[in-house]
């Protein structure tokens, strides 16, 4: 009875944290756990505060040594937590931000606009990116885009004038509707790690109205 008691105690415990600890074997995302160093990255929720945010910035800095924010979870229409990753790491810098493992519904309305500290973002499962949701990101280099989309506006990335590499994790060139490179933001290069080689048809080359100066078949985008 005792070490029921013992475990029932261990299991109230858990579910009332508002942070996990994840291991590289738990299948949160290959982009955030390539060594053991990740073994006690802190995720949050949809629902975390800017204190939580916080918080969980600092214990993963003093764990893993990365300035990364892992968010998982649903994030609809009514989720402030872009708002509150922006009030919480507004004085910050060189911040990598997880959503790949978090899912947001198909109206959500609120973005990273102006969101100065970020400089890796690897998208939700989304089927799409609305208008002005990274406007504004100047540090942004490198945007992972999941098999998923099937609309980008052409606004979306207003003003990235930093981003360099984008990633796409699905086949075809013709899923996604919007072409949101073919204005002043000018990504180079172009990572399709499911697609083992060039298709020798040039269909790639203008991959969301972009006119890349190197495709990557068959490799993901640097860590």
């Amino acid at each position: 009875m005792k070490n029921i008691a013992a475990l029932l105690i261990l299991i109230i415990i858990i579910c009332s944290c508002k942070y996990k600890i994840v291991s590289p074997f738990d299948g949160v995302s290959d982009s955030i756990n390539d060594n053991n160093s990740n073994k006690n990255l802190y995720i949050i929720d949809a629902n975390a505060t800017e204190a939580e945010i916080k918080d969980a910035l600092q214990k993963n800095i003093e764990s893993t040594g990365k300035n990364i924010i892992v968010v998982v979870g649903y994030i609809g229409a009514n989720s402030k937590i872009f708002d509150n990753i922006k009030n919480a790491l507004k004085n910050k810098t060189n911040i990598e931000l997880d959503l790949s493992k978090a899912v947001m519904e198909s109206n959500y309305i609120y973005t990273l606009e102006n969101a100065l500290f970020v400089t890796k973002v690897y998208f939700a499962s989304s089927q799409k990116i609305i208008a002005n949701f990274f406007k504004d990101c100047t540090s942004l280099v490198n945007v992972q885009l999941p098999s998923l989309l099937l609309i980008i506006d052409n606004s979306s990335f207003e003003n990235c004038n930093s981003l360099k590499n984008i990633e796409y994790l699905g086949t075809s060139p013709n899923t996604i509707a919007g072409t949101p490179f073919s204005g002043t933001v000018k990504p180079s290069d172009l990572y399709l790690p499911n697609v083992a080689k060039d298709p020798g048809d040039g269909r790639w080359k203008n991959f969301l109205g972009a006119d890349w100066v190197n495709i990557h078949y068959g490799t993901p985008m640097p860590k």
